[in-house]
């Protein structure tokens, strides 16, 4: 293993120390990678390395403005989130970033309760009309044409068997539907 000289060596530490990362001080002074990083672990072993990956496009305080609308009830997705994020604060991000930002702050999205579909008004009216059209004959219920209604829900995210989905807390039982 050949030695460096101490110009050299100083020249690593400083870089170092100035936040260059390994590979650029390789590529630099025309060292090897694995010598800079002995180097490093034997004087600068304190030294917090670099996390590397792209620069965060939001804010703390931009991730604490679309926390704050889910959980306030402003917005229902993480599409809207970010659909308002571009309208009002004019930032471009993607859906999972929004989504990446929930889970980070413990919330996400569960399916929604369930509630009874009749409720005792609509029971009520299914019975006056079962005891007023009792005695129809069939030949009654022939003239009558049955339309098969199907309710179809354009701008709500719906999975595929058509339950909604709402983010909340990760543990907290708030996911009742009331109005």
């Amino acid at each position: 293993m050949c030695s460096i000289s101490d110009d050299t060596y100083n020249n690593i530490l400083s870089l170092l120390e100035q936040g260059v990362s390994i590979h650029k001080i390789a590529d630099q002074l025309h060292i090897s990678k694995l010598k800079i990083q002995k180097i490093r672990a034997q004087h600068l072993s304190n030294l917090t390395s670099s996390q590397g990956g792209r620069p965060a496009k939001l804010s703390a305080q931009d991730k604490c403005f679309y926390i704050r609308e889910i959980t306030s009830g402003h917005s229902k997705t993480s599409i809207a989130v970010r659909q308002r994020l571009e309208t009002d604060l004019n930032i471009k991000v993607c859906d999972h970033t929004v989504c990446n930002t929930f889970r980070e702050a413990g919330l996400s999205a569960v399916e929604k309760e369930t509630k009874p579909m009749l409720s005792p008004a609509n029971i009520k009216a299914h019975l006056e009309f079962a005891k007023t059209h009792q005695g129809w004959t069939v030949d009654d219920w022939k003239r009558v044409i049955w339309t098969d209604e199907k309710k179809v829900n354009r701008f709500a995210q719906m999975d595929v068997h058509g339950a909604g989905f709402v983010m909340g807390r990760v543990g907290n039982h708030i996911m009742s539907n009331k109005k």
